[in-house]
């Protein structure tokens, strides 16, 4: 019983815990490590995920942040730019997988 869970986040570390708590009780889970700020790596993760499930994922819970913590006179563009690709295209990408 219970549900199918695929978990995504850049650290192992960080899904361990949490698939080790869903598993007991009583679902499958699958942690997959990716990075949100680059495509390839959410759509390889998506797709790990959908061949261990068989299925499409039905629900997403999209959480990733890449929030720059700096006033936007010291921030360069590359920063806003790895923000942008985690928050918005991230979202983007995991919306359509």
């Amino acid at each position: 019983g219970g549900y199918s869970i695929g978990l995504i986040a850049r650290k192992e570390s960080s899904l361990q815990p949490v698939q080790k708590e869903l598993e007991q009780q009583g679902h499958t889970a699958l942690s997959v490590t990716a990075d949100a700020s680059n495509v390839s790596s959410l759509k390889n993760a998506f797709n790990t995920i959908r061949t261990k499930f068989g299925n499409d994922p039905e629900v997403l819970l999209y959480n990733a942040s890449g929030f720059v913590y700096k006033s936007i006179l010291d921030m360069k563009p590359e920063e806003l730019q790895n923000a942008l690709n985690i928050c918005v295209v991230g979202g983007f990408v995991a919306s359509q997988e």
